[in-house]
């Protein structure tokens, strides 16, 4: 488990395995559009004493393109109406101002099985993970990191302030989009066997 310092804010998707808990809880409807719960991430900051977050967590389901054990992940992300390539630039509403202002996020993390995988590009320009999480990066003005393969969690809610570790690759990208740093953390014992090479 990962212990996530506060103040801090989850956006939790319904049908998410684990439902976590932070300073800030907000459980994101099917029927959403991006810009309506990153608003409630905008308003959440500006509450706080320093308006900052330090954290925030998207915990959802990532999209892949099919369900077969060799579908691959980066397509998106499965919360409210989705996170995709052409729905990105939203993300300009974690900064103050303007687009060149200051972040009101310090760190987002996508706990999102695949989020940073990098697959066959489809008609919508979806299916770089990485370019994905970099352009979220860029417009947040966040550090963002998320992994590139299945993630395993326990089903249920989760104790306050943390949540499951990383599998696979997990890659941090700064507010410039860069690279910021890569992990390779270990697979789940029979992940290999239940899942695949994902």
């Amino acid at each position: 488990m990962i212990t996530i310092p506060q103040p801090s804010m989850v956006l939790n998707a319904p049908d998410a395995p684990s439902r976590y808990v932070m300073r800030s809880t907000y459980d994101v409807q099917p029927t959403e559009d991006v810009d309506v719960f990153l608003r409630q991430v905008r308003q959440a900051a500006l509450r706080q004493a320093e308006k900052t977050l330090k954290y925030l967590v998207i915990n959802c389901h990532g999209l892949y393109n099919g369900s077969s054990r060799d579908a691959r992940g980066g397509y998106g992300l499965k919360i409210g109406r989705g996170i995709r390539y052409l729905s990105a630039h939203h993300f300009v509403l974690l900064r103050e101002g303007n687009a060149m202002s200051r972040g009101l996020v310090g760190h987002i993390l996508i706990t999102a099985c695949g989020a940073a995988a990098v697959s066959p590009l489809n008609s919508e320009g979806d299916g770089n993970g990485e370019q994905l999480c970099k352009d979220i990066a860029r417009y947040s003005g966040a550090y963002v990191s998320a992994s590139n393969i299945i993630q395993i969690s326990m089903a249920g809610q989760a104790t306050p302030y943390q949540i499951s570790g990383f599998e696979g690759l997990r890659q941090t990208f700064g507010p410039d989009g860069h690279l910021s740093s890569s992990q390779e953390n270990p697979r789940w014992f029979l992940q290999t066997l239940f899942h695949g090479p994902n």
